[in-house]
């Protein structure tokens, strides 16, 4: 009878440990995927701030607000490989003199890169960012950092999904677990409106830089 008794005592300690193992494992799983998420966290964040400077900052907010009368452009082509074959692109930089908006500033020698060729005594709108350095006002240089900026928030989204339900793409739980888990509510909604954001953006300032 106590050997009875100790072989269930026994069997049920081995019952408890082999159903204790996959809920360790689905834990260090989940652990797995929070911590892929801070890494796609920071991806995110990273995208979000070069979007910001390459785009808003740069043509708002950075430098000295001007103009460079052009007096010439030059039109260089680099390929991609020494052959001279295949694909190539097109670097375009003019030169003029540059006037600040506010007249404290002129420049002789000022050069810019530009998105396409001007013609002799067209006005380029330009931030002075360095003694000669300046960027160009234009809407291509918005539309690429706002490409950026919104691919950002996407990526944001994902690195969110995946520290808060330990989702790891390709593996349990799925997308669809994942999601549910979030659950009705302000996390959601938040996220639903950033995919959003981030996706309608990244549309329209991609039409922006294939029509112009």
């Amino acid at each position: 009878m106590a050997a009875q008794s100790e072989h269930t005592r026994s069997g049920a300690s081995h019952a408890s440990s082999a159903g204790a193992a996959p809920g360790v494992g689905d834990g260090v799983k989940r652990g797995l995927g929070r911590l892929i998420g801070v890494g796609v966290l920071l991806a995110a964040l990273l995208l979000i701030a070069i979007g910001v400077y390459v785009g808003p900052y740069s043509v708002w907010v950075d430098g000295s607000p001007g103009k460079i009368t052009v007096e010439a452009c030059a039109t260089d082509y680099h390929y991609a490989n020494k052959q001279h074959s295949g694909n190539r692109t097109r670097d375009i930089q003019c030169y003029g003199t540059f006037r600040s908006d506010d007249g404290r500033t002129k420049d002789l020698n000022a050069s810019v890169d530009s998105w396409h060729r001007f013609k002799e005594g067209d006005l380029i709108e330009v931030r002075q960012v360095g003694r000669s350095s300046y960027v160009q006002h234009s809407w291509n240089r918005l539309a690429n950092g706002v490409l950026c900026l919104c691919g950002g928030l996407v990526v944001l989204v994902l690195g969110v999904l995946c520290t808060v339900t330990g989702y790891r793409f390709r593996s349990a739980p799925t997308f669809d677990d994942a999601w549910r888990s979030v659950g009705p509510g302000v996390l959601r909604t938040l996220m639903v409106g950033l995919m959003a954001a981030g996706l309608i953006g990244a549309v329209l300032s991609g039409a922006v830089l294939f029509f112009t």
